[in-house]
């Protein structure tokens, strides 16, 4: 008796039946199709598997392919991204093919230049210097040859220790290069010398500021290379570091210089604008701090922490108040999920120095409670001598036993396990001063209460607590200024404690 067949067997049976061969792949362009030859009527049938496999390779190729655009997009820097340094632009740089000996020299030289070995920038340098000798006497091998990346590899090299005369040292030896000998390939270009200008930028000797200021100089006044926005940020950073005097008025004329030539400042140039505001020690102008980062493009947390750190160093009227509204206006935009806008501690540590230097440390304590309510963020050892300073900056009567209370509120968070708190030796000797400036009845005897709990603390192990020769003449002082009966005998057991202890 026949066996009876389902639906999806039958159409199985009648698809063997129906081929006689296997299919033929036909590859036409882009598209890949599959023949089937059948023996009857040999017709052409297409895959529905083929077709998705093509289909899905088309997709990898396509995402592969975004993938690309946004990595590169992602090297380059954009206006509104200061979360991180840009590398110097290769904007200005003409693409030149090399021979295989000269790449691979070049890849060399590169896996040595970004080596972690400790004089990596000397031996490239010393690679270089050899290839340079062997070019010139002709025992060079052949198809090698010197080009503007060799050299640039090794400026980037000494630009990642902060050694700005070396890498100018080696610009100059391109250079002669260029000039004495008339080589094309060695022609300095923009990414070359935003390369030095970063070196020196990174260079703690004075007058590294001035030196990178030269070489944008150079760059403005170039005929064929030009400045970009890197050269900018990157000089104003070296003023911003250098902490030299009328560093703010540097990096302001150049954030003026940038836009009479038509370039428009991004957020990395202004906020290096304020941090050179901020370290160079003079008054900062909260108006002009607000100003920039009006300027800014779509800012982010870190361009309202460089305002707000500005703010903080001020002392104007409404500098406070000025940093208050702002870090309201984070909280806003946070709270709307903009996840970037989201204050950070620093912003609070900010908005509470703010208030320290109006003397209302009143406002400093509210915002102080708010953050110790919080479940997201969490004050910590800056953020509690920033309220402490407010207490002792305030003047007010009784000030000081306030910023004691919060120096002991300290002490209890780090010994119940707090990592964040910790009381510093500056913390101490900052309350010991107020306690020895204020003219207060028993001052002194409190200093001196406050110098015995760093010996117990010490004593049970908190080595950070522990009194250093400063803060005991500190105490000693605080007697002598209080005429107390039997001052003179409280500072020589000091001075035979201090005697005891070595120091």
């Amino acid at each position: 008796m026949p066996t009876m067949l389902g639906s999806r067997a039958l159409l199985r049976l009648a698809s063997r039946q129906l081929t006689s061969s296997r299919p033929t792949v036909i590859s036409t362009g882009s598209c890949v199709r599959v023949q089937s030859v059948t023996s009857a009527t040999k017709a052409k049938r297409p895959s529905t598997r083929s077709t998705y496999s093509s289909s899905r390779s088309t997709r990898g190729r396509r995402q592969q392919q975004k993938q690309h655009e946004q990595s590169k997009k992602s090297q380059n820097f954009h206006q509104s991204d200061i979360t991180s340094k840009p590398r110097p632009s290769r904007r200005h740089t003409k693409k030149i093919r090399y021979s295989e000996e000269t790449a691979a020299f070049a890849d060399r030289l590169n896996k040595l230049a970004k080596s972690n070995a400790r004089n990596a920038a000397q031996q490239a340098q010393d690679e270089l210097e050899d290839l340079i000798k062997r070019m010139d006497n002709g025992t060079a091998k052949p198809g090698l040859s010197l080009n503007t990346v060799l050299f640039t590899t090794v400026v980037n090299a000494w630009a990642r220790r902060g050694r700005g005369k070396e890498a100018e040292q080696v610009l100059q030896m391109l250079e002669s290069r260029f000039h004495d000998h008339g080589e094309k390939n060695c022609k300095p270009d923009t990414y070359l010398m935003n390369s030095c200008i970063l070196a020196w930028s990174r260079c703690k000797s004075r007058g590294s500021a001035a030196r990178a200021e030269l070489l944008l100089e150079r760059l403005i006044r170039d005929e064929y290379m030009k400045p970009d926005e890197y050269s900018f940020s990157t000089t104003v950073t070296a003023w911003a570091r250098s902490g030299e005097k009328g560093s703010d008025k540097r990096a302001q004329d150049l954030l003026h210089r940038m836009e009479a030539l038509g370039m428009e400042p991004n957020n990395f140039v202004l906020s290096s604008v304020l941090h050179a505001l901020t370290k160079s020690g003079e008054t900062v102008s909260a108006e002009r701090a607000v100003q920039l980062l009006d300027m800014m493009d779509d800012p982010d947390n870190i361009a309202f922490n460089s305002t707000l750190h500005a703010l903080s160093k001020s002392g104007e009227d409404d500098a406070a108040q000025t940093a208050e509204a702002l870090l309201r206006r984070m909280e806003a935009m946070c709270a709307k999920g903009n996840k970037k806008m989201c204050p950070t501690i620093q912003s609070y540590t900010s908005v509470i120095s703010a208030w320290a230097k109006s003397k209302e440390p009143g406002k400093a304590v509210t915002i102080l409670h708010r953050l110790e309510q919080s479940d997201k963020i969490h004050p910590d050892t800056a953020t509690y001598t920033a309220v402490i300073d407010a207490f002792i900056k305030s003047g007010v009567e009784g000030s000081v036993d306030k910023a004691e209370v919060v120096l002991k509120r300290m002490e209890a968070l780090h010994q119940n396990g707090n990592t964040l708190v910790q009381p510093s030796i500056p913390t101490y000797q900052a309350v010991l001063n107020a306690y020895a400036a204020c003219g207060e009845i028993g001052s002194a005897l409190k200093a001196q209460n406050l110098l015995d709990r760093m010996e117990k603390l010490r004593d049970y192990g908190y080595a950070k607590c522990a009194p250093d020769d400063v803060c005991y003449r500190i105490v000693m002082r605080a007697w002598h200024e209080s005429k107390e009966q039997g001052f003179g005998e409280k500072v020589k057991t000091l001075h035979g404690r201090m005697k005891k202890l070595g120091i």
